[in-house]
């Protein structure tokens, strides 16, 4: 009768792990997780980059060390898991979008970062640079 208990707590003990692992993705969800995490730390450093004040324009590409050096430090503009360089679209000189893919399969995970996260993963930020008007007189 003991044996007959001990098999079935062996028994509950496995299926609540292996139920607690489908329900959150085990080792490799929290590896993509922690990914997307820097991705998002990644958007927004580049965002604050590209808001340099000391600069007449955005830059044409993020693999410019020209544009604001003194502000650049060790920013990464590459995936951190593909080495693939992020999305950086150049709309005017004063304005662009930078986004990131994030790839947790967990919707409250991508959504806790922000709001402007799309149904596909995809979050982007829209960067207009502060532009200087002369007074006009």
């Amino acid at each position: 009768m003991n044996r007959v208990f001990a098999a079935l707590a062996v028994l509950l003990i496995g299926v609540s792990v292996g139920a607690g692992l489908v329900a959150t993705g085990g080792p490799q969800e929290g590896r993509v997780e922690r990914q997307d995490a820097q991705r998002m730390e990644d958007l927004d450093r580049i965002t604050r980059w590209l808001r340099c004040p000391n600069q007449d324009a955005l830059p044409q590409m993020l693999e410019d060390t020209a544009f604001c050096p003194d502000a650049r430090g060790d920013l990464n503009v590459t995936d951190p898991a593909t080495g693939q360089t992020y999305d950086y679209r150049r709309l005017t000189s004063d304005r662009a979008e930078i986004c990131v893919q994030l790839y947790a399969k967990s919707a409250s995970h991508k959504f806790r970062f922000r709001t402007n996260v799309d149904a596909t993963g995809r979050a982007c930020n829209s960067v207009t640079r502060n532009v200087a008007h002369e007074p006009r007189g």
